[in-house]
């Protein structure tokens, strides 16, 4: 029940933000709130809240409905911040660049990883063999 709640928290996040997006007054208003969203995954990356930066990143960098205005809302700041987190939320690797990230900013301060990585690591066991399908 934690693991589902704490997933429906972050889905909620997602679903606010974009709706604060959308659902603006005007493409000005729109732009400033992206500018603002994106400011705010790029501080959560900084101070280690990586759940945070990918809830974030999930409404501003994925969503279709976003990505699709973004071309005209976004600055040359916004869209780099946004490609940076393009690279940290990789997929491939295993998402090896999002593990660094953590690894390094676990170091020298308290880090939110993000929960996908954990579970990961809790319900599979690397290096163990696998049976042979016959």
């Amino acid at each position: 029940p934690n693991v589902m709640s704490y997933i429906e928290h972050i889905n909620k996040m997602s679903d606010q933000i974009r709706d604060d997006i959308l659902l603006c007054s005007s493409i000005e208003e729109q732009k400033d709130m992206y500018v603002f969203y994106a400011n705010i995954l790029k501080e959560a990356t900084k101070i280690g809240d990586f759940q945070t930066a990918n809830a974030i990143y999930n409404s501003i960098g994925l969503n279709p409905a976003i990505t699709t205005l973004s071309g005209g809302l976004g600055n040359d700041q916004t869209k780099s911040i946004i490609e940076k987190h393009d690279a940290l939320f990789d997929p491939s690797d295993d998402q090896g660049n999002l593990r660094r990230a953590i690894k390094k900013s676990n170091s020298d301060k308290a880090t939110i990883p993000l929960f996908s990585i954990t579970l990961k690591r809790l319900l599979t066991a690397d290096g163990l063999p696998v049976p042979d399908e016959e």
